[in-house]
């Protein structure tokens, strides 16, 4: 099911609930594919991101200091 990247949330001859289930964890599994293949370039990313909103946070937390 993952293969083809389609995802239908309601199968026909079960109830909604049991196949929505089934559909949302093979979507899981498709993003956890997708996020191990894409690990470590993501990975530096976030740590890029993080560091630029502490540096953000920091300046912004100073300057509110400074303020009062």
């Amino acid at each position: 099911m993952s293969a083809n990247n389609q995802y239908i949330p309601f199968d026909n001859e079960d109830n909604g609930i049991s196949g929505f289930h089934i559909t949302a964890s093979d979507y899981g599994m498709h993003l956890l594919d997708k996020v191990s293949t894409t690990a470590l370039a993501d990975e530096v990313y976030i740590r890029r991101q993080m560091k630029y909103i502490f540096n953000r946070v920091c300046s912004i937390y100073s300057f509110f200091r400074s303020m009062h």
